[in-house]
C-alpha cells in the first residue's frame, strides 16, 4: 500500500506502522526514496509534521480484546481518532477499512477465527465506529463491501490451493489447513452478511 501510495504525482513520502517484525523487514528492503516504515504501534505514535491524509487498513479490528464492555471499546476507538485527528493537518481525510459485527453478535464470533486465526481479537460494531468519531471527524462515505471481501476470500483460497505445495513446503501441513479453513468460514461470513467489510472516509471537524 504504502508503494502503491508514490505513485500518485502528489504523494512525496508514505510513511507506514506496523507491529509485525517480518512485515517491517519486508517493506525496509525495498528501500525507496520516499518510503518509510516504523515499528510502533499507534498508541505510542508521534510523527514530525503532520500527515495529509491517514489510511487505516485491517488494524483496527486488533484494538479492542474479548471481554470488553461496549464503553471500554469505544474508548479505545475514540483513543485511537483523537490521536490520528491530531496527526492530521486540518484538511487531511482519514480511510478506515475493518471487518465488523454484521448480523452476529460479538458473543457469536466463530471461535476457530478467533482463536486460531486472530487470537485476541474483537470485531467492532459499526455504531461503536461512528460513537467514537463523533466530534472529531465527519463521517463523508461508508460502504458495506462484504459482497466483493466474500469474493476476495475465495480467491485468495483458489491461489493458496493452487499453489499448496509450495505453501506446504514453507509453512506445513497443519498451517495450511488452517488457513484453508479459515478463508473458506469468511467467505461465508461475507456472504451471509454474518460480518462485514466497511470502509469510511473522514474529514477532520474543525
Amino acid at each position: 500500500m504504502l508503494e502503491q501510495a508514490l505513485t500518485y504525482p502528489q504523494v512525496e513520502t508514505a510513511t507506514g506502522l506496523t507491529l509485525s517484525e517480518a512485515q517491517f523487514q519486508y517493506v525496509a528492503a525495498r528501500a525507496r526514496a520516499g518510503l518509510r516504515i516504523r515499528k510502533e504501534s499507534w498508541t505510542s505514535h508521534g510523527p514530525v509534521n503532520k500527515y495529509d491524509s491517514i489510511v487505516s487498513i485491517g488494524a483496527f479490528e486488533h484494538f479492542a480484546s474479548p471481554g470488553d464492555s461496549t464503553a471500554e471499546k469505544i474508548g479505545l476507538y475514540r483513543e485511537f481518532f483523537h490521536k490520528c485527528r491530531s496527526w492530521l493537518k486540518p484538511d487531511g481525510p482519514m480511510s478506515l477499512q475493518t471487518v465488523v459485527c454484521g448480523t452476529t453478535r460479538p458473543n457469536e464470533t466463530n471461535k476457530f477465527i478467533c482463536t486460531e486465526i486472530f487470537p485476541d481479537s474483537e470485531l467492532p460494531q459499526p455504531h461503536e465506529i461512528v460513537e467514537a468519531t463523533s466530534g472529531l471527524f465527519e463521517l463523508t462515505l461508508l460502504r458495506n463491501d462484504r459482497v466483493q471481501y466474500s469474493r476476495t476470500c475465495r480467491l485468495w483460497c483458489q491461489n493458496l490451493r493452487r499453489r499448496r505445495a509450495e505453501a506446504v513446503a514453507i509453512v506445513g501441513e497443519e498451517k495450511v489447513l488452517q488457513y484453508e479453513k479459515h478463508l473458506r468460514l469468511s467467505s461465508f461470513g461475507f456472504d451471509t452478511g454474518r460480518v462485514g467489510l466497511l470502509r469510511l472516509v473522514l474529514m477532520p471537524v474543525v
